[in-house]
């Protein structure tokens, strides 16, 4: 039967769930004996095996057992059992989805720490590097503006020599020679 097969392979739900249906077939039967044993059988297996679910459905056929036997004391601790046991599992329901929120919350912020770490990373590598760069063509611009000083002392120095020269030769007019060569002095053509 299924529930051999069930106790064989230690499949603790189905287990109960064999339970409950063959005490449905005795319900069927009118066999009272037979479906107060698997009950009580199934009630003992879930409280053992902490099956929860199972438990509050025993319950609940428990107290329709007793009922329709006349039994409403014994109806009614049952109904009470099956009424305190769906509650427990609803709470614990509710909390585990409170707890899954909250968890997925948390992975979230997580994320998104993550996530900033790597942008503020990324911005300070493009900062780095924005400043290198910046730092390189400085550099560059100050070379060129050393050579231009440079450039510009020579050319102020040449124009000195040529201006003082062209007073000391005022009148007398320089030679084909040192004119070629003064020209040839300039960094400028």
């Amino acid at each position: 039967t299924a529930l051999d097969i069930a106790i064989k392979r230690n499949l603790i739900g189905n287990i109960s769930s064999a339970y409950s249906y063959i005490a449905n077939l005795y319900i069927k039967k009118n066999n009272v004996d037979s479906v107060l044993n698997y009950l009580t059988r199934n009630e003992e297996f879930t409280r053992k095996n902490h099956l929860s679910y199972h438990q509050k459905n025993n319950f609940l056929n428990l107290s329709e057992f007793y009922k329709q036997r006349g039994n409403l004391k014994r109806s009614m601790e049952y109904k009470q059992a099956y009424w305190e046991l769906s509650d427990s599992l609803f709470n614990q329901k509710k909390e585990i989805a409170q707890l899954t929120h909250k968890n997925e919350l948390a992975d979230k912020e997580i994320r998104y720490q993550r996530s900033r770490g790597w942008l503020y990373f990324s911005g300070m590598l493009i900062a780095i590097s924005f400043l290198l760069y910046v730092y390189h063509q400085k550099k560059k611009l100050m070379q060129t503006y050393r050579k231009l000083f440079e450039q510009n002392k020579e050319l102020s120095l040449y124009k000195e020599n040529f201006l003082s020269q062209e007073e000391k030769g005022k009148g007398q007019s320089l030679p084909a020679k040192e004119s070629v060569s003064v020209g040839e002095d300039c960094p400028f053509p």
